[in-house]
């Protein structure tokens, strides 16, 4: 029942006798990134010395921008102030799996590999039950530029599409959905900076 599970554990540690420690991180798209998966981290950290390096193979459509944070903190933390953090993407690492790429301090990517924009997004259900998934930077990009056209001649023309925007994100997930995708924007951000200053550029 577990052979596969038992050769992919062989392989891992064949992997490792030559190279850092290997963590996979494999999700579909029924299994996105989420705050559950934190234990599976914390397992698969726990015989991680302080200080090494650390791959983390990472293939992922995106999931919860929180969770991402959260698992890449984790993985951070083990390998410490000086230690190294290659993430390698064989295939592609999307939205929160990409702001998990940005906290390391090498990507290694092939040519097929993709990262993709962070964007966060929230979904609802429609008139017909269907789930509707709204992009929330789209809604901010907008809200943004109606901000800047107030007093213009294209306001009126702007506030139409930041009413658009706006029916676009159910009401009572609009205030979330701003936390989000402005947590994402930060979250983002902070990675690049803190690589930069790691890297010395």
């Amino acid at each position: 029942m577990n052979a596969a599970r038992y050769q992919r554990q062989t392989l891992i540690k064949d992997i490792e006798t030559e190279h850092p420690k290997l963590l996979c991180y494999v999700a579909g798209n029924k299994a996105q990134v989420d705050r559950i998966d934190t234990l599976g981290f914390v397992d698969m950290l726990h015989n991680v010395n302080p200080g090494d390096p650390i791959d983390l193979l990472l293939h992922t459509p995106g999931g919860d921008v929180d969770a991402a944070e959260k698992l890449i903190g984790l993985v951070r933390s083990a390998t410490g102030e000086e230690g190294q953090l290659r993430v390698i993407i064989p295939d592609f690492a999307k939205s929160a799996g990409t702001l998990m790429a940005l906290g390391a301090n090498a990507i290694v990517m092939s040519d097929s590999s993709e990262l993709g924009p962070i964007d966060p997004q929230v979904s609802s259900r429609d008139g017909n039950g269907s789930d509707v998934v709204y992009s929330v930077l789209t809604y901010l990009n907008a809200y943004d530029a109606a901000r800047c056209a107030r007093g213009s001649r294209r306001a009126y023309h702007i506030r139409k599409v930041r009413s658009h925007h706006r029916a676009q994100v159910p009401v009572g997930q609009r205030p979330g959905a701003l936390v989000r995708g402005e947590f994402a924007q930060a979250a983002r951000q902070e990675f690049l900076e803190d690589r930069q200053r790691a890297d010395g550029y």
